[in-house]
């Protein structure tokens, strides 16, 4: 064996230690950060979607990419953490509202236990109760690690999103380096991810005023109090497909017929099952007419998105089956047909 034979084995050596040691660093980084991906993602987004505040104050006015960065974060956490905050504190004391008046179920079903003891309602209801309370008591005692946990996705979240704003043109560098496509694919991939951004918040904001004013006319219409409140609330848990509107609605109809209110309570399941499909209607009619997005691909996608991802699945599920599609229809164009062109 001559000596560029052996350089050239000592070198694939090295190239393969090299390769190796980079997977092993990778894995245990990509397992580290796992829990907080959400954080990565919610940075992306952001920029995605307050990258035009940033222009304007850089461009247009004038002002230091620094300080533009700050105004944006800062822009952020109003219109974001705050609203949170007080929202929290109004569901809290109607919450306490509810507690306070629960003698009146306890008391009717005292009434059916008498009535019909063979069903043993008091038990499951006490059984129920006493699930309840252990839930909150754990969910109490979790808080601490749950902020925590909070703060860490609020810190990294932050710092991705300042370092994009002020150093997008040595981001998008690496990444048109990294990223195995021509650049004009890459750019594509760009493009579909702002299309999707803005298009699922486009959607997220009729079908929150859409369901949120559904529940209001329906409140309205059976003199429930609290209407305009419920209403919001409504359109905050919007966000979460069929199920967050039924948090309220339910609970609603439930309580009159509970009181023997059985019109009113009739009426809000009606609107309840109305309203909890209205956004299996608008996601895909908006996501097809502004973003193209196939309807089958945000439904599907919205679906996986947050039982993976949780509330940011919603942007996330849609947006990785549309990658999966063109990341195949690129490789197909990139590598397998250049290889049939050059057989034929």
């Amino acid at each position: 064996m001559n000596m560029d034979s052996r350089q050239l084995d000592e070198r694939k050596v090295r190239m393969i230690l090299a390769v190796v040691s980079v997977v092993i660093i990778a894995a245990i980084l990509i397992y580290a950060l796992l829990p907080y991906i959400n954080a990565f993602f919610g940075g992306f987004i952001l920029f995605v979607l307050f990258k035009p505040l940033f222009t304007f104050l850089h461009f247009r006015l004038g002002i230091r990419k620094q300080i533009s960065a700050l105004v944006v974060l800062f822009t952020t956490i109003v219109l974001v953490i705050f609203p949170s905050y007080f929202l929290v504190k109004m569901v809290a004391a109607e919450f306490q509202y509810a507690i306070a008046n629960i003698s009146i179920v306890v008391d009717y079903v005292a009434v059916i236990d008498e009535m019909f003891p063979q069903l043993g309602v008091q038990e499951t209801v006490n059984e129920q109760i006493g699930n309840i309370e252990g839930a909150i008591t754990a969910f109490l005692m979790d808080i601490p690690q749950r902020l925590f946990h909070i703060g860490i996705i609020l810190t990294i979240m932050y710092f991705l999103l300042y370092y994009l704003l002020v150093s997008e043109e040595s981001v998008m560098k690496t990444i048109y380096r990294v990223v195995p496509f021509h650049d004009e694919h890459v750019a594509e991939l760009f493009n579909e991810f702002k299309k999707i951004v803005n298009t699922t918040v486009i959607a997220a904001g009729v079908v929150a005023v859409v369901q949120g004013g559904l529940l209001i006319i329906a409140f309205l219409i059976f003199d429930i109090e609290g209407a305009y409140f419920w209403g919001f609330i409504t359109g905050i848990l919007s966000i979460l497909p069929v199920v967050g509107p039924t948090l309220v609605w339910f609970p609603a109809g439930v309580f009159l017929i509970i009181q023997e209110n059985y019109i009113a309570g009739l009426g809000i399941f009606i609107f309840g099952i109305i309203l909890s499909n209205v956004d299996n209607l608008i996601r895909p009619f908006i996501g097809h007419k502004i973003g193209q997005i196939h309807p089958f691909i945000t439904l599907l996608g919205i679906f996986i998105g947050v039982s993976l991802f949780g509330l940011i699945g919603l942007i996330i599920g849609p947006l990785l089956l549309m990658y999966f599609v063109l990341m195949v229809q690129m490789f197909y164009e990139e590598y397998m047909q250049q290889r049939e062109e050059c057989k034929q």
